[in-house]
């Protein structure tokens, strides 16, 4: 049948059907009347030689692009059913899809993709035929929604590619992928391929052991890639629950779940769910892996910990101990705000070491609230812990941080407030009002100085103001020395109490006779001009020199009065 090109499709169907219904075993070798899905007619051929043209219905959907290898779909049923019993008899080059391999399934796909993707686009994919399985990235839309597909394809579930790994961890099989995913992977496909791993919950040994071989971590120092076997610091995967972190793994401890606008950003040392894994069903999995709920006090101070435990020893980096520095400070604005500070919160000190962050409990460092105290606590001799100096004094004092001037004196004794209660300085303003004369103010302190047996230094600080933190609550309005029991405060302000040096024999110079006095010394602060226009409590009389001298005669022509019902004087 020479002249088959000259015919009709519709007269070779005709032809075809007339000859495979009237013999039984016709000769067509040779004869372009095989119907192929393309629209065209192809030569009967023989088996082992010529390419196979496969009979299937459905099927051919999952290969859109492959119409030459298929027989035409839609022949007449008598005519379809010929067909199959001949590839069932193994005739000529006929075959069933029940009758191709995995390989040659594969075959197919890989000369779909390559029709629709092309072999030089970011799409096309390698193909490994020899594996019992295909699995496929990028596929037509015509073969992903194909109600058949899963018999044919493995797709990129996390447990398909699982098995895959299953099956290249074979002996014979993972060195090489090993040694090729090493040498080959960009840094993009290492980060997608740990971000793709780490959304599985469980991962076997064979796998854990494959996985830790891979160069999918990033050392800090190097910046090369290495495997979790080659990190010395990382505990091995089989021991640790690990979770991607967007850039790495991490384990599951240092992974925050839940986020918000006014976190701080906790990296290096903890890190957020990546977007892409913190789904619903996935929270409670995480909950199960003592992942960190949210961001509060309790972790903020837990990554102040690991910075102190980071350069405890030798360790030292000029990069790292910038940025850490800086992560401090953000973390301690934050708890400055807070209702009640813990007692655990370390502040970073001044140190004179580059490349080290040295962190110290707040009540063992202080800050210095006038710089000349610096000479007077330096001269003491204890070692002293001076915050860092980008730490202000407002933060300082909110997180607890004792001034210089609370060290100094941490030793001396409150004043306690007695009588009415009303506030002091309101008392003392009713009292100078009452007073008739000039007598009457040196009198009462003569008076209070005899009722404390006159033994003590007394600073006193009405308006709790001028000593600041010194005085441990509000209600004690001043301080009491003890020049016989505070021989180290006496040397730690000396130059506080130099003025009284040299009166009447006074000598309050620590280590250097007997600093014991018989009598009373008062000193006492002029208000001026300045501090008469600042509100007071108590007064905004001005006393300058000539007032002050006026006062002193009036006490002297007057002393004699009260002077012998004082038996301490």
């Amino acid at each position: 049948m020479s002249n088959t090109k000259k015919m009709t499709s519709k007269d070779k169907l005709d032809v075809l059907h007339f000859i495979l219904s009237s013999w039984s075993s016709p000769s067509l070798v040779g004869i372009e009347l095989l119907p192929l899905q393309n629209g065209g007619f192809t030569l009967f051929g023989k088996r082992e030689q010529d390419k196979r043209v496969i009979l299937c219905e459905e099927e051919m959907e999952l290969f859109p692009g492959q119409e030459d290898v298929f027989c035409k779909h839609g022949l007449q049923t008598e005519l379809y059913r010929l067909l199959v019993t001949m590839a069932e008899n193994n005739e000529y080059q006929l075959c069933t899809m029940k009758e191709l391999s995995t390989d040659d399934v594969a075959t197919l796909l890989l000369g779909t993709i390559r029709k629709y993707n092309g072999k030089t686009t970011d799409h096309a994919l390698r193909w490994k035929t020899a594996t019992s399985t295909v699995a496929v990235d990028t596929l037509p839309k015509a073969i992903m929604n194909h109600e058949d597909i899963n018999k044919f394809v493995y797709f990129p579930t996390i447990e398909n590619v699982l098995q895959m790994l299953e099956d290249v961890t074979l002996p014979l099989d993972s060195s090489q992928a090993i040694q090729k995913f090493n040498k080959t992977c960009t840094e993009k496909e290492r980060t997608k391929f740990a971000n793709y791993i780490a959304k599985n919950s469980y991962l076997s040994s064979k796998v854990v052991n494959f996985i830790s071989k891979l160069q999918i971590f990033k050392e800090k120092n190097s910046g090369r890639n290495v495997s979790s076997s080659e990190r010395q610091q990382v505990t091995p995967l089989e021991t640790e629950k690990w979770i991607w972190s967007g850039s790495g793994f991490e384990p599951s401890c240092n992974m925050i779940l839940k986020t918000t606008d006014s976190d701080i950003s906790l990296k290096p040392y903890l890190f957020s769910l990546p977007p892409e894994i913190r789904i619903p069903k996935l929270i409670q999995f995480f909950k199960r892996m003592n992942c960190v709920i949210c961001q509060d006090t309790d972790l903020l101070l837990r990554v102040l910990q690991m910075i102190q435990h980071k350069y405890e020893g030798r360790y030292q980096n000029e990069r790292e101990s910038k940025s850490d520095l800086h992560l401090c400070m953000k973390i301690l604005n934050s708890l400055k705000e807070c209702d009640d500070i813990d007692e655990r919160v370390l502040i970073p000190v001044y140190t004179n070491t580059s490349g080290k962050v040295i962190l110290k409990l707040a009540n063992e460092c202080n800050y210095c609230n006038d710089d000349w105290l610096k000479g007077a606590a330096e001269d003491d001799g204890d070692e002293i812990y001076y915050v860092h100096p980008d730490i202000s004094h407002d933060t300082a004092v909110k997180l607890g941080v004792p001034s210089l001037t609370d060290k100094l004196l941490q030793d001396t004794e409150g004043i306690e407030e007695w009588g009415q209660n009303e506030p002091l300085t309101t008392r003392i303003n009713k009292l100078i009002q009452d007073y008739k004369d000039g007598l009457s103010v040196p009198k009462e302190i003569v008076q209070n100085a005899d009722d404390a047996g006159a033994t003590k230094i007394v600073i006193f600080d009405p308006h709790t103001t001028y000593l600041g933190s010194a005085l441990k609550n509000k209600n004690q309005p001043g301080i009491k020395i003890d020049t016989r029991k505070n021989q180290h405060v006496l040397k730690r302000m000396s130059s506080q109490f130099e003025p009284y040096n040299g009166v009447f024999g006074c000598n309050l110079n620590a280590g250097n006779g007997n600093q014991s006095f018989d009598g009373t010394l008062f000193r006492f602060p002029l208000r001026t001009e300045q501090q008469a226009n600042t509100p007071s409590k108590i007064s905004d009389k001005v006393y300058n020199r000539k007032e002050m001298e006026e006062l002193i005669e009036i006490f002297v022509k007057g002393v004699r009065k009260f002077a012998v019902c004082l038996p301490k004087m």
